[in-house]
């Protein structure tokens, strides 16, 4: 009787130790072509040397090495770069990245007339009297009047833009997109006159000049495959071209999913 006893409270011991842990669901892990990263390089460059590079720069086999010979004219200062923003974004997901200065300036006045000098008078709410000055050459001014007021005022962004909505197709190697890269670029300040009262009095304002390199396109591209998007003769520095190139990168991200009835078994 004391033996019997003796084993069944051995086994209430040993059968729950005995146990094994549930085995762990089991899983596949996947390399998923999820997101996108671009780079756009501008280089503005000597008309000759761009001629040159030109034909290279439309062939997908050759365009590598031609982007090198570019990025070698930047080292060797002679060439200069413009931009060479970079972004990373989701398939299907809309994104854009800038590297800009806002410039604010005036697009309409109101112009004050001047106290007319006076000899007579001189009391309350007449003009101050001045001495008389000989009568002088006619000069016609030449920079911002004193006697007008900015009213109203624009604004713009200088420098690179870009803006796209990449979608990586089916096969997980290319990449289509909707973009619109842009340089916008300050030439100087234009003289702009104004005249009032009859031609009598003139004046003179500064407005910005600036030129705008843009393109707005739908293209399909390969990852790690340059592409030239645009190539666009200047107004400054004269004789030179701007060349737009972007490269597109397709990135994989691991993934874990609960693997099929299939694979658990293979595993």
């Amino acid at each position: 009787m004391k033996t019997a006893v003796a084993v069944t409270f051995a086994l209430a011991f040993t059968l729950p130790l005995a146990a094994k842990d549930p085995e762990p669901a089991a899983v596949t892990e996947t390399w998923e072509p999820n997101q996108v990263r671009l780079d756009l390089l501008i280089v503005s460059v000597p008309e000759a040397r761009a001629l040159e590079l030109r034909a290279k720069l439309q062939n997908p086999a050759k365009i590598a090495a031609a982007q090198e010979k570019l990025l070698a004219l930047v080292a060797s200062k002679k060439a200069k770069l413009i931009g060479w923003p970079t972004i990373t974004t989701k398939s299907g997901q809309r994104c854009v990245v800038e590297t800009t200065q806002t410039l604010r300036f005036p697009v309409e006045y109101r112009f004050e007339m001047p106290i007319p000098l006076s000899s007579g008078g001189g009391g309350a709410g007449s003009p101050r009297l001045r001495p008389e000055v000989p009568k002088l050459p006619k000069i016609e001014p030449d920079g911002t009047p004193r006697n007008t007021a900015d009213i109203m005022f624009d604004q713009t962004d200088l420098g690179v833009t870009l803006e796209v909505e990449p979608t990586i197709g089916s096969d997980g190697m290319t990449v289509d997109m909707q973009l619109a890269p842009q340089h916008h670029h300050l030439l100087g300040f234009r003289k702009v006159p104004f005249e009032q009262n009859n031609g009598k009095i003139k004046l003179v304002v500064e407005q910005p000049d600036i030129a705008r390199y843009m393109s707005t396109m739908n293209i399909t591209v390969k990852s790690g495959v340059p592409v030239m998007l645009g190539f666009h003769k200047v107004q400054k520095p004269v004789g030179n071209v701007e060349i737009f190139i972007l490269e597109t990168t397709v990135e994989k991200i691991l993934r874990q999913r609960p693997a099929s009835p299939v694979e658990g078994r293979q595993r």
